[in-house]
């Protein structure tokens, strides 16, 4: 039993019982139970989400085909909280009947004032399972077209009796589970990950996507368009960042206690080692996390070590620290973190300067038994891209293989 209270977790607290004295009521019938409808409100545009609520007020969020384990609410009259699990945003809120709720989402991640108001019924539709990612039709896409900043992304969309699903690849990771509706003329997806609110919109004309807007939160608003293209393909995630320094190998990092740790040659020897470069506020990240956890349980034995270096959103480090052990704890993984500073990919590239580069959260670097990196894999592309999360899992998987038997 976990009886360890982390900040977020102990920030929540204290918040929600300022306002609510006695002892929380966890009664069920408060709340009805079932599937719920989450309207965010995002600067007048309004992002449905789907929420799930069972017998023990134990909430889910639903995006397509995945499935969210938020945690329990916690009820007190006419107000409840909620915490997320690992990024510790939350909501609070009002109970206005057992079939309606309202209130905002809070992400600390982004500051104090930082928060969304949203609107919650109860339905009594229930949720039906999203289609499979792979069979979806493959797009073209170009986020922030005709400006200095456009970059771009692959868009994998699938339409069905009104319903939509999808994601998008960029060279620096995936959208991840995206799910909308569609008419005739256009286009809606969205999703919420307990990190992120996601937010796509665009026009149907032909077999092109127009006038798009995506907006992350009430931070981040862009233009995208898109069109149909079966081979369009994105620079390999292997060759974006490259090794500058043939120099000894070494890396000099911090322990979750404040220790400085150097890493030389000789703690490279006769294994084969992933640094994983990465933030806990990061979905692709935990995304990664989740299948280096299945790789180490399959390769530890053999001599596989996976490193992970965080770069946090805050300066302080005491809460960059119980934020990475209990984002390892969390995901059940059994080795040791490290802080890497503040998010800030120039600093990470200073951290790392045998490298060209770091441009994206989570970037790994494969060292192989001699010390010698011979990868350095930036992004990642999760199980919400279908066929590429496979290919990758797959190739990675011989990958490590050939340097264990090296």
């Amino acid at each position: 039993m976990r009886i360890r209270l982390t900040i977020f977790s102990l920030l929540g607290f204290i918040l929600f019982s300022c306002n609510n004295k006695e002892a929380v009521n966890t009664t069920p019938e408060v709340i009805s139970n079932g599937s719920w409808r989450v309207q965010f409100d995002i600067d007048g545009a309004l992002v449905p989400v789907r929420m799930s609520v069972d017998t023990n007020l134990l909430v889910k969020f639903h995006n397509a085909s995945e499935v969210i384990s938020a945690g329990q609410l916690a009820l007190k009259n006419d107000s409840f909280y909620l915490e997320m699990p690992v990024y510790g945003t939350y909501f609070r809120g009002e109970i206005l009947t057992n079939n309606q709720i309202v209130g905002h989402w809070y992400n600390t991640q982004k500051g104090a004032d930082y928060l969304i108001p949203f609107t919650a019924e109860h339905t009594t539709k229930e949720f039906t399972q999203f289609t499979s990612i792979s069979s979806k039709a493959k797009y073209k896409v170009e986020f922030s077209p005709d400006t200095e900043d456009s970059y771009p992304a692959i868009g994998l969309f699938s339409i069905e009796n009104g319903k939509a699903e999808g994601t998008f690849l960029t060279e620096t990771g995936d959208y991840r589970f995206l799910e909308g509706y569609s008419s005739a003329d256009d286009i809606t997806l969205s999703c919420f990950d307990g990190s992120h609110l996601f937010h796509f919109k665009a026009a149907i004309k032909g077999d092109s996507l127009t006038n798009g807007i995506f907006k992350s939160g009430k931070h981040w608003t862009e233009p995208w368009r898109a069109c149909l293209n079966e081979t369009y393909e994105l620079t390999h995630p292997d060759s974006l960042t490259t090794v500058i320094s043939n120099d000894p190998l070494e890396l000099n990092l911090v322990n979750t206690k404040g220790d400085f740790v150097t890493l030389t040659m000789d703690d490279f020897q006769d294994k084969v080692t992933i640094v994983q470069i990465l933030g806990t506020w990061c979905p692709n990240c935990l995304d990664e996390s989740k299948f280096y956890g299945e790789l180490y349980e399959q390769y530890a034995a053999q001599g596989l070590h996976i490193v992970p270096v965080a770069f946090e959103r805050t300066d302080d480090f005491q809460t960059s620290a119980i934020t990475l052990e209990r984002y390892l704890s969390e995901l059940k993984l059994p080795y040791s973190g490290y802080i890497g500073g503040r998010a800030n990919k120039a600093l990470a590239s200073e951290a790392f300067p045998m490298l060209s580069k770091i441009i994206s959260y989570p970037t790994s670097i494969y060292i192989d038994k001699t010390g010698t990196i011979r990868k350095v894999h930036t992004g990642f592309y999760g199980p919400g891209t279908g066929m590429y999360y496979d290919r990758y899992k797959s190739s990675t998987n011989k990958f490590i293989q050939d340097l264990l038997n090296e």
